[in-house]
């Protein structure tokens, strides 16, 4: 079934170190020849500048968050006592999806940006380095658990999937009542009121971020959920249409077939959950 227009979904093969270090002022860490990996970096203190093979520089200061795509030359060279966390990991670019998620993965260069709550980062690195470190029983997939939040973070965070993120929170708080109210009757002019803007400017807008018009992303949602609803095999297909807030239960079969190719019956035969 497909995702809701901003969802992604970064497929991780595995983590293959992660550690904390701190390099002295002056110190080199020569990746010239290419990284095998890619890899997330915070810096907890000082700085440090990245020297990428064909000129350009990038410096990643306390408090951000870099992304290190594999491949990539670059030599590190700490300007003053650098402390950092860093996870290297292995990922399946045929299971990554997601607006702007390839672009990133495959970009010749590094993404460096400042979160918001630096300290939301620095625990989730910390437990992976410590996870990593100890190695305990199951430690690879707490470790992968860990660098999942950390690539999900980062992606919400600063990639919001190639859209422009001034754009997206203008028309944030429609998304959000839309997540929290798929099965109820909406309004574009209420959505509109949501975001303190007229009709014609917010559907201009919400197209521009989400590639649909807002209609269409709560009807993505619908079809999810009724999705979900009908792979648990826990209601029956009128008992869903209700849930989904369909008065008609003909009505909401045929919506489900015009957007899933299937009828909801078709579709739970195949995808029951047993």
């Amino acid at each position: 079934m497909q995702a809701t227009a901003d969802d992604f979904y970064i497929q991780l093969a595995h983590v293959v170190l992660a550690h904390r270090c701190v390099f002295k002022e002056g110190d080199l860490c020569d990746y010239l020849a290419g990284r095998t990996y890619f890899g997330l970096t915070y810096a907890k203190r000082g700085r440090v500048v990245c020297e990428v093979a064909g000129g350009s520089r990038f410096t990643i200061s306390e408090g951000e968050v870099a992304f290190i795509p594999r491949g990539l030359s670059y030599l590190l060279r700490a300007t003053e006592e650098y402390e950092h966390y860093t996870v290297n990991f292995a990922l399946d670019p045929e299971g990554c999806e997601g607006r702007g998620i390839r672009e990133m993965l495959s970009c010749e260069r590094m993404t460096i940006f400042s979160p918001a709550a630096p300290e939301i980062y620095e625990k989730h690195f910390s437990r992976l380095a410590d996870v990593w470190r100890t190695k305990a029983t199951g430690y690879r997939m707490r470790a992968a658990a860990e660098a999942y939040a950390l690539l999900s973070s980062f992606v919400t965070e600063h990639c919001v999937l190639g859209i422009d993120p001034i754009s997206y929170g203008r028309v944030l708080p429609a998304k959000e009542y839309l997540d929290r109210h798929y099965a109820e009757e909406v309004s574009v002019g209420m959505l509109a009121n949501l975001c303190n803007m007229s009709e014609t400017g917010f559907r201009r807008l919400f197209l521009l971020v989400f590639g649909k018009t807002a209609i269409a992303y709560k009807n993505d949602l619908l079809l999810l959920h009724a999705s979900d609803l009908l792979s648990d095999n826990l209601y029956t297909v009128g008992e869903i249409a209700a849930r989904c807030g369909f008065r008609d239960q003909n009505y909401f079969s045929r919506f489900f077939k015009k957007h899933a190719g299937v009828s909801p019956r078709d579709y739970r035969a195949k995808y029951t959950l047993t």
